[in-house]
């Protein structure tokens, strides 16, 4: 039993640098395209493809180690673990880019909002709580997390495989 909670911490750490890597990749390439504050769609696409086929080879890692078999719930500690991992280095990264690489972040954030939405009256002032940086990285971190957690709970209930089964 102690080996199988290893192989779960392994893979958990593996793939879930993995996603991070790759998720700074799409993130490079979107901030080399300069558009790091107003993401295109397929940006967030490509990130939720990536995610998926991430967690999938997870899950079949675990698979392959465990003859076949994987659990429910072992498919949502390997999938959630995978996202918290993900989602903790992205959320420090976000406070990195905001207060080191790109300090006017914010700024340029509510600037684009105006635009997008000059129907809508806002003051630096309305938007003063949200738009810090440590509550922009704790966003990051909740989203990357429960966004990994649905996907997780969808393609676990799929690939799941019980001994009973």
């Amino acid at each position: 039993m102690e080996n199988k909670s290893a192989s779960i911490k392994q893979i958990i750490i593996k793939y879930g640098l993995f996603l991070t890597i790759l998720s700074f990749a799409v993130f490079g390439i979107s901030y080399a395209m300069n558009n790091y504050i107003d993401t295109p769609w397929w940006v967030s696409l490509l990130n939720i493809i990536i995610t998926v086929v991430i967690l999938i080879y997870g899950f079949i890692t675990y698979k392959n180690a465990n003859n076949g078999f994987m659990s429910y719930a072992k498919a949502i500690k390997i999938g959630f673990g995978i996202s918290l991992i993900t989602g903790v280095i992205m959320g420090v990264f976000r406070y990195i880019l905001i207060t080191v690489i790109e300090p006017d972040f914010i700024k340029e954030t509510v600037e684009l909002f105006k635009i997008h939405h000059p129907d809508v009256p806002m003051k630096i002032e309305d938007g003063k709580g949200m738009m810090q940086a440590w509550v922009m990285s704790i966003i990051e971190f909740i989203t990357t997390s429960f966004l990994g957690l649905f996907i997780t709970l969808i393609i676990g209930l799929i690939m799941k495989k019980s001994k009973v089964d």
